[in-house]
């Protein structure tokens, strides 16, 4: 049987950041398509829907990607979801100060995106890059979005197997694990990882390749 896969990135990266991990996902036999979606914080056109109209859906998701997936009903037969939360504050072990965090770099944007971006790439361990175009209102409300939404009950609901990876040297989702026992379920297999930082995808593709094909494995 082959797959669809689809990569979506998460807040303040572009669709780029998948790269290494999805070339090396489009050598397996079991893959017929892929398509790496972007978030357009970097673009002033719209992001196209390429989704294909199929049961063999596999969506790759990092950080707010899993928040952006779960606000479109899609298709899919297995989800990857690297370092993202459906209460992106509140399954952290101090919601509080990530909520005033957020809202601070909410402000900042206005009067400072480079020092924004260039700070939360710090802090995910990650090599800044040059972007021509910043798209200040759309990471903005992706912001607000990660602040405020909360899409626990819509995730525990979801009827396809789910593999989720945290870490516990990320310092931009600092879970809770007891925050997040009930989302542990028949459907939802969760991992910890112990020494990798929030851009883990992107600094570790080998690594982050060998998780998702231990499960390809087993389809």
């Amino acid at each position: 049987m082959k797959f669809n896969f689809y990569f979506i990135h998460g807040w303040g990266f572009d669709k780029t950041f998948w790269n290494s991990v999805k070339k090396k996902v489009e050598s397996l036999d079991v893959c017929e398509n892929s398509e790496s979606l972007d978030l357009k914080f970097f673009s002033k056109t719209k992001q196209t829907k390429l989704f294909f109209k199929s049961d063999n859906n596999i969506f790759i998701v990092h950080s707010y990607g899993l928040n952006w997936f779960l606000k479109n009903d899609i298709p899919c037969r297995l989800l990857f979801n690297f370092f993202g939360a459906p209460d992106f504050v509140n399954y952290q072990k101090k919601p509080n100060i990530i909520y005033r965090k957020i809202a601070y770099m909410h402000k900042q944007l206005l009067e400072n995106p480079v020092k924004v971006l260039k700070n939360f790439y710090e802090t995910c361990n990650v090599e800044y890059s040059f972007h021509e175009v910043i798209n200040i209102e759309t990471l903005r409300n992706a912001l607000i979005e990660l602040q405020r939404e909360n899409f626990s009950f819509k995730f525990n609901k979801l009827n396809f197997p789910i593999h989720t990876f945290y870490s516990t040297n990320d310092k931009v989702l600092n879970i809770n694990k007891e925050s997040i026992d009930f989302l542990d379920n028949d459907n939802h297999d969760i991992s910890f990882l112990n020494e990798y930082d929030h851009g883990f995808p992107k600094t570790n593709p080998e690594i982050c390749f060998e998780l998702i094909y231990k499960v390809l494995e087993k389809i």
